[in-house]
């Protein structure tokens, strides 16, 4: 019976030993665990504000977008302006044209008249030199 309880008290201290390393292996990796974990928290901290981040530039983007569009459509609109004053100069410089052509016009006229007139008067005066006495 001695044997007995010397394997016995073997397998005990055996298995005390067993369970002694399986609960040091556990509390190794809960502390592992625990520090994985630590780790995970600071990154998804990081992530966070990295998100934030992104968030408030894709907000001022869109501010700046908005900014953009709006000054394009006041482009727009002075383009649009420019073309009705474009039109309208052209439009007052071809009656400018044409007012010039009519000016020119008469004036030839006027010339043409003039020199019937100065022609007229010399025969007039070449008559009146007749009966001259």
């Amino acid at each position: 019976m001695a044997d007995e309880v010397r394997t016995l008290a073997k397998r005990t201290q055996d298995s005390t030993t067993e369970i002694n390393k399986i609960i040091s292996q556990l509390q190794q990796r809960t502390a592992q665990a625990g520090e994985n974990m630590h780790k995970s928290q600071g990154l998804m901290n990081s992530t966070v504000g990295k998100a934030r981040d992104a968030g408030a530039s894709i907000s001022e983007i869109s501010s700046s977008a908005s900014s953009i569009s709006h000054m394009m459509t006041q482009v727009a609109t002075a383009t649009e302006e420019q073309g009705s004053v474009s039109e309208e100069l052209n439009s007052n410089i071809v009656r400018i044209s044409q007012a010039s052509d009519e000016v020119a016009a008469g004036s030839k006229e006027m010339a043409q008249a003039c020199t019937e007139l100065g022609q007229l008067a010399t025969h007039l005066h070449d008559i009146v030199k007749r009966f001259h006495i």
